[in-house]
């Protein structure tokens, strides 16, 4: 029984980050060549605590993969002008 509690205790903050994982933000529709390019955007991250591991290009915004400061690992929207992370959307 003491097994299975501490089992549904470490998995409910798992499920409840499901949602957050299913929705998509909004991104702003920006000509690239208006973009932050990906090293400015790294330096911004890094300088915010993250380690960027890839950054990516989907459709109007980037993509980052990467560990917050406390080593937890991160996929991130972000405004490609502004270099600001992007909060998920509900559907």
């Amino acid at each position: 029984m003491r097994k299975l509690l501490m089992l549904s205790a470490a998995l409910a903050p798992m499920a409840l980050a499901l949602p957050a994982l299913a929705s998509d933000p909004e991104c702003p529709d920006v000509p690239r060549d208006q973009w932050m390019s990906e090293d400015a955007l790294r330096a911004k991250l890094q300088g915010m605590g993250y380690e960027v591991r890839e950054i990516d290009r989907e459709d109007n915004c980037y993509e980052v993969e990467g560990r917050d400061a406390n080593g937890m690992k991160v996929e991130a929207h972000v405004d490609p002008v502004s270099g600001a992370i992007l909060p998920d959307e509900d559907d």
